[in-house]
């Protein structure tokens, strides 16, 4: 899904959300909701699945709430991928 999905600062979407979610994250648009999605990471730094995150194209809205994890069980931090001096990592409970 992650390889299917659009580069978020390469759409309208990123002049929407906040700079972090535009340059960590991908606009998937296979599901009937739009979603971007993070990359979610396990403790070696390897990409196990997706954090989706429900999201309006042309508002730029997120449903938070309705967020979910999508990937193997050892993955535990959403991860921006970004420079380390910016890097942003967050452990979560996919349980």
């Amino acid at each position: 899904m992650w390889e299917q999905s659009k580069v978020i600062t390469q759409t309208t979407l990123a002049k929407k959300v906040d700079p972090v979610i535009a340059e960590a994250g991908r606009l998937s648009t296979l599901n009937k909701t739009p979603e971007i999605l993070l990359p979610v990471v396990n403790e070696n730094g390897i990409h196990r699945g997706n954090y989706h995150l429900p999201a309006g194209i042309y508002t730029g809205n997120i449903d938070f709430e309705r967020a979910s994890y999508q990937g193997a069980k050892e993955g535990k931090y959403i991860t921006s991928f970004a420079p380390i001096k910016k890097r942003s990592i967050f452990k979560f409970n996919s349980a």
